[in-house]
């Protein structure tokens, strides 16, 4: 797990003012918290799930995520003809999330391949059948274009992962340490589906738990996204590196509007 690509020193620079000025406004008005986090939470899970194919809609993603369910007969009807395990990858994100969240802030507890397979879990328990469980299948990464290691080498790979994420050997700043694990888990792609949307999740993990907002990867940068994913896998990771760095950078960009009363 070695590259040698880091964050260009002006974009991290950058990056860091707009963080240090964020943290100086010091615990967040709890109306300004609300508001830009029930946003955050739809454009990730719609984001997350259109980049994955998910045939709904923003409009029809806040439905669900504000607390309707499939057994709600007026969202029945507003989602009527939608693909059922679509709706469920969006129900079960919140949980997933929530996850996320309590391993971030537990700042002395070390990631798991237990948790990454309990955050596969949360997100794909009724879409999938293999929900949690690593596959027994070989694949490639759509989109990307690479070929991931045989279904028998994952544990070795996964312990690899987690290791690398806990002991951080390379001494890589947050951000470069977020996308390389976003990376390696993509490559991995332990799972039958939902790898892309595993990896955005343990992407956020690793800069929660270093004081950074949640990023979003949005779907209509979704062949940029993946272009530098392949590219990536060529050896050139520059690339991907600076387009994760911008996607933190846009979320600093918006809480610092709201807070400063202009338009996000």
């Amino acid at each position: 797990m070695r590259t040698l690509a880091t964050l260009p020193e002006n974009l991290h620079k950058r990056i860091l003012e707009k963080k240090k000025k964020l943290d100086s406004y010091g615990r967040l008005p709890e109306e300004v918290v609300r508001k830009i986090e029930e946003f955050m939470q739809i454009e990730f899970v719609y984001n997350s799930n259109k980049i994955a194919g998910n045939s709904l809609t923003r409009g029809e993603t806040a439905l669900i995520l504000r607390g309707m369910t499939v057994r709600n007969q007026n969202l029945l009807e507003v989602l009527k003809g939608k693909n059922l395990t679509d709706i469920m990858v969006v129900q079960n994100h919140p949980s997933a999330l929530q996850f996320i969240k309590e391993l971030a802030f537990d700042v002395k507890r070390k990631i798991t391949e237990d948790d990454i397979k309990k955050i596969h879990r949360l997100m794909m328990t009724g879409v999938t059948v293999s929900a949690g469980k690593y596959r027994q299948l070989d694949l490639g990464v759509v989109g990307a274009r690479f070929i991931s290691p045989l279904f028998y080498r994952i544990p070795t790979h996964m312990k690899d992962l987690v290791e690398f994420i806990n002991e951080n050997p390379d001494e890589l700043r947050p951000i470069e340490l977020a996308a390389r694990a976003h990376y390696y888990l993509a490559w991995i792609a332990p799972f039958e589906d939902g790898n892309g949307r595993v990896s955005r999740l343990l992407l956020n993990f690793i800069l929660a738990r270093h004081g950074y907002r949640f990023a979003v990867i949005k779907n209509v940068e979704r062949k940029t996204y993946l272009e530098s994913l392949r590219r990536a896998g060529l050896g050139d990771f520059e690339l991907f590196l600076i387009y994760v760095a911008r996607c933190v950078e846009q979320t600093l960009d918006m809480y610092l509007l709201e807070l400063e009363g202009k338009k996000a």
